[in-house]
């Protein structure tokens, strides 16, 4: 994931998403030190590292994703 403020990169953490289950809202909980949650503007996931179903590897997750959020930040892909 990656970070903005102001239109600005910031920072790029990686967040452990799992498990997605396919229609649940998910929440996932993480702390980002140093910047003040009112001034992130924009969340960006950049890629998915580890993509997998009971099937097996998937290398199309970023594509099935759908994102959105009820935060004043932009959440995008």
């Amino acid at each position: 994931m990656v970070l903005f403020e102001g239109g600005v990169f910031t920072r790029r953490i990686a967040i452990d998403l799992a498990p997605i289950r396919a229609q649940k809202r998910s929440v996932k909980l993480f702390e980002i030190d140093g910047i003040a949650c009112e001034k992130i503007t924009e969340l960006l996931i950049n890629d998915v590292m580890d993509c997998k179903t009971d099937a097996g590897a998937v290398d199309t997750c970023l594509q099935r994703l759908s994102v959105s959020s009820l935060a004043n930040a932009k959440l995008s892909k």
